[in-house]
């Protein structure tokens, strides 16, 4: 009981020190006046919230949205390519007709949920000038991640239509539970 007691402690004194952080590390960069932050509602896929959001910024924002191919090319030379969505999200939007949990090849997963929620993106988006490439399933979510990480002077981009552009443009996706039985195997002829 004490030891469950102390963590819950520990994690709520921990999220105010990881808050100041982020402070400092976008302390130069102020969000717009005009910016709104996201609600949960917008954060739900498929919702009439979200897709009205993502609709507004596509028209105020259209030069940040770029075909996959354009978006392979960027992250070829050196843009991070970001998975917006949630791991629940992951496993149960299917990109492909009944295949669950595929994303793009070297994308990183980073759920915009968990931006909204420590008040600041990773600050690993933030750092040296780096485009962040950013895609979802179908578009929306990736939309609201890169209308976020311009309001923190993160140079990011959204690729049109998402992972099913990204597939249609013939352009590698890798299944995740592949990927760890292969981690498996490796781990399995190192002993």
């Amino acid at each position: 009981m004490l030891r469950t007691v102390t963590m819950a402690l520990l994690l709520r004194l921990a999220r105010p020190l990881h808050t100041r952080r982020l402070t400092r590390l976008y302390a130069d960069v102020r969000p717009g006046t005009d910016y709104v932050p996201l609600t949960p509602e917008e954060l739900i896929p498929k919702s009439p919230e979200m897709v009205a959001r993502a609709t507004r910024v596509k028209e105020e924002h259209p030069e940040r949205f770029v075909t996959p191919a354009d978006a392979a090319e960027m992250v070829r030379k050196g843009a991070a390519l970001i998975d917006v969505r949630t791991e629940q999200q992951v496993l149960e939007h299917e990109v492909r007709e009944g295949v669950p949990a595929l994303t793009a090849k070297n994308a990183r997963r980073i759920a915009l949920d968990n931006w909204v929620i420590a008040g600041g993106p990773p600050p690993m988006l933030g750092g040296g000038g780096r485009i962040v490439v950013c895609t979802c399933t179908a578009g929306p979510k990736s939309a609201l991640a890169v209308e976020y990480l311009l309001q923190f002077g993160v140079d990011a981009v959204a690729v049109a239509g998402g992972l099913k552009g990204w597939d249609a443009g013939g352009l590698e996706l890798v299944d995740l539970f592949e990927e760890d039985e292969d981690d498996e195997d490796e781990d399995d002829e190192d002993e």
